[in-house]
């Protein structure tokens, strides 16, 4: 949102008038450039191995994913020539414009009217609260979609979330989440945390294995 705020004041910027001393300015925003993942982007390296393994023992083939860049685990899992990747960019125009000059072509900006994926993984560096907005709805409507089509079918959930100033989040999260479950009568046949340390800052990752 904020990428998306600077290109509109850029685009209808009218400055000609303003005169400081030492005021350098400029009109162009290089959208279009390649984009270099930043120190605080090493976390989704150390889960590389671990999203994929989580894909491939469950035969999740139809991925919706959210992670800050596309730089990592996207990537990855596009090596896997079954997997259909769906890229979530949670409405920042930046983002998608990134995607669509690296050749993606299935991405989502806003919440969809219906999102059928076998694993929903959701990477961000945001708290409960601000995840509930950003993320909750599309959790809700991929729980309302869930169609099993066998009874080995499983669904995967993992989700990211910033816990450096409350360590009782991640109990948030799971309640939030299995809530959602109950509704729609899956089971957890699988859950698994741990802390990824980055930069000073701790991110929760929560699995989860869902099923009829």
């Amino acid at each position: 949102l904020y990428r998306d705020h600077i290109r509109q004041a850029v685009s209808t910027s009218s400055m000609d008038h303003i005169r400081l001393a030492g005021l350098d300015r400029s009109t162009s925003w290089d959208f279009p450039r390649r984009l270099h993942p930043g120190s605080s982007a090493k976390k989704y390296k150390r889960i590389l191995s671990y999203t994929r393994f989580m894909m491939r023992i469950h035969k999740a083939t139809n991925i919706a994913i959210h992670e800050p860049g596309f730089h990592h685990i996207t990537p990855l899992l596009v090596e896997d020539s079954s997997n259909e990747i769906t890229c979530l960019t949670g409405g920042d125009e930046c983002q998608r414009e990134m995607l669509l000059n690296r050749g993606f072509t299935k991405i989502c900006g806003h919440l969809p009217t219906r999102i059928n994926a076998d694993a929903l993984l959701l990477f961000d560096e945001i708290g409960v609260k601000f995840w509930k907005i950003d993320w909750l709805p599309l959790v809700e409507l991929w729980f309302d979609n869930i169609e099993v089509v066998s009874e080995n079918k499983w669904f995967v959930l993992i989700s990211m979330i910033n816990v450096c100033n409350d360590a009782e989040a991640h109990l948030q999260l799971e309640s939030i989440i299995k809530l959602q479950a109950d509704k729609q009568s899956l089971y957890t046949v699988f859950e698994s945390k741990y802390v990824v340390r980055n930069c000073g800052l701790s991110s929760l990752v929560k699995s989860y294995v869902f099923s009829k």
